[in-house]
């Protein structure tokens, strides 16, 4: 549960000084990543995949922190210099932020109903974010992974326990900046839907 509850302490400074901080939201995403750890070796794939965008954001942000300390400000220029193509800011955070909010919904499906598999959960969060985005091979991938996973008990016990009280407050601090961060790939014309 310390877990939890630090996402939700570092993504509540996301909207601070007047921008979104560049820093903080991608520390929010690596905290989210440590988490997914405890689904085991099966999940290795995806988080290779979801941290290779982190350090791609992570390496412009160290080029000039305090220029792209505001997270838009960056991707904007970044799409001046280098456009979308793999490999850029842009591509990366929409690949980020697809990735985040799988990883939100299922902690909101277990969150929602203390029922739920782990396995259960990852797949209804899978088929209501990313699945439209992937092609046969990685869909074919993903059903394998959701069928290595853990229980949730296992889970929960390595996150401390119960975990619907902090899940549930990480998902409402987190799940509105991704939203907001989609709003404005959508108005930048960034948040290509044929990227897969």
């Amino acid at each position: 549960m310390a877990l939890f509850t630090e996402m939700t302490a570092i993504s509540g400074q996301v909207k601070s000084g007047g921008c979104f901080q560049t820093k903080e939201f991608l520390q929010t995403c690596e905290k989210v990543v440590e988490m997914t750890t405890h689904f085991g070796s099966v999940f290795a794939v995806v988080q290779k995949d979801i941290s290779k965008n982190i350090s791609i954001l992570q390496a412009k942000l160290r080029a000039n922190e305090t220029a792209y300390k505001d997270l838009f400000a960056m991707v904007g220029q970044d799409v001046k210099q280098s456009g979308t193509k793999d490999g850029t800011c842009a591509c990366s955070l929409l690949w980020l932020k697809r990735a985040m909010q799988f990883l939100v919904a299922m902690i909101d499906e277990l969150a929602k109903d203390p029922s739920k598999t782990l396995s259960a959960a990852v797949t209804d969060a899978y088929e209501n974010t990313l699945k439209p985005f992937h092609g046969r091979m990685v869909q074919t991938m993903m059903w394998g992974v959701t069928k290595g996973l853990p229980g949730r008990d296992h889970f929960e016990q390595k996150l401390g326990g119960n975990i619907k009280g902090p899940a549930e407050g990480f998902v409402n601090s987190f799940g509105p900046l991704l939203q907001e961060i989609h709003a404005w790939m959508v108005q930048q014309n960034l948040n290509d839907p044929k990227k897969a």
